[in-house]
């Protein structure tokens, strides 16, 4: 409302009314670079322009953060996250629709681009570091004392492409195309959890230099 002053007094000399329409969240939402990359999908959550700890300020973040256990979050098109990690502590699915991927956009690449704490299944999705050339990006990292399901991605151009920090569930990974990566495809170090490490009919080649999985 707009008030303007004369010899009288204040008056009213403008207003407007906007209204913005707000989807409820659900059991199965979407993320998106953009408000048109989300098309008719709804809902739909886009990066803002935080780049703060646990991967604040990217739509992904938000939409684990908001919606439900064992719901699953769609990615469309290609998703870039910004330098800090996120951080999925849900258990929840995360997925991609019609070829879309997980990129990076930031220049600063030394930390890992996602970090899997709970019992979680990611599939269907290209993952890669985006601009990291000078040092790669681990592109899956597992510190969770649950179960894993990394199944169906293209997992390529990072450092390590799945670490595992700590587990004590099943890791299965299946049916992946891990390849050209500096690191290693696979790494489980010594003290990283007593969980189980299941790898088939996976395509594993031309990452570092030797042994491409070490557990």
């Amino acid at each position: 409302r707009v008030y303007e002053r004369d010899t009288v007094g204040w008056a009213l000399t403008e207003q407007s009314f906007n209204f913005i329409a707000v989807a409820p969240t659900s059991n199965t939402v979407f993320v998106a670079k953009d408000a048109s990359t989300c098309g008719t999908n709804s809902p739909c959550y886009i990066n803002s322009k935080d780049d703060l700890a646990s991967g604040l300020g990217t739509g992904l973040k938000d939409a684990v953060d908001v919606v439900d256990n064992n719901s699953s979050i769609n990615i469309i098109g290609v998703y870039p996250i910004k330098s800090n990690t996120v951080q999925i502590d849900k258990p929840l699915t995360i997925q991609g629709i019609n070829n879309s991927s997980i990129t990076s956009d930031s220049l600063t690449c030394s930390q890992p681009i996602l970090l899997f704490r709970n019992k979680n299944v990611v599939k269907n999705l290209s993952i890669d570091d985006g601009f990291c050339i000078l040092q790669n990006r681990d592109l899956l990292v597992i510190d969770s004392t649950e179960d894993i399901e990394i199944l169906s991605n293209t997992l390529s151009k990072g450092n390590d492409a799945i670490r595992i920090i700590n587990n004590l569930g099943k890791i299965n990974i299946q049916f992946n195309n891990i390849t050209g990566n500096t690191g290693y495809a696979i790494n489980k170090p010594v003290n990283s959890g007593s969980g189980q490490l299941m790898v088939t009919a996976n395509n594993i080649l031309n990452n570092r230099t030797g042994a491409q999985i070490t557990c």
